[in-house]
């Protein structure tokens, strides 16, 4: 019978060991998940920036599209004024020859 009562002292012993070594890798992931968690903040925090940046690059680049925009109509309108201009002046030189 004492036996018996050692066997099942060891095996207890034993499972209490397997409790410590379970109880110690729960603590273990805890402390892990707790570290995912902040830095899962860091990356939420990280990716709202990305997207008021990328929001500021989209204004910024809808801007100087409306620049360039007007530029080209400007350029467009300086080159035609610039032709116009030489026809007058080829207009007003044949003028001032034929007289």
């Amino acid at each position: 019978m004492e036996e018996k009562l050692d066997l099942i002292l060891k095996e207890l012993s034993g499972v209490k060991e397997d409790i410590k070594e379970i109880k110690d890798e729960v603590k273990a992931v805890k402390i892990e998940l707790s570290d995912v968690k902040a830095k899962q903040v860091e990356v939420k925090t990280i990716v709202s920036a990305i997207k008021v940046s990328q929001e500021m690059t989209n204004a910024k680049t809808t801007a100087l599209e409306g620049i360039q925009e007007r530029q080209q109509l400007l350029m467009e309108t300086l080159s035609y004024r610039s032709i116009q201009q030489e026809s007058d002046i080829k207009e007003l030189k044949r003028i001032i020859q034929n007289q």
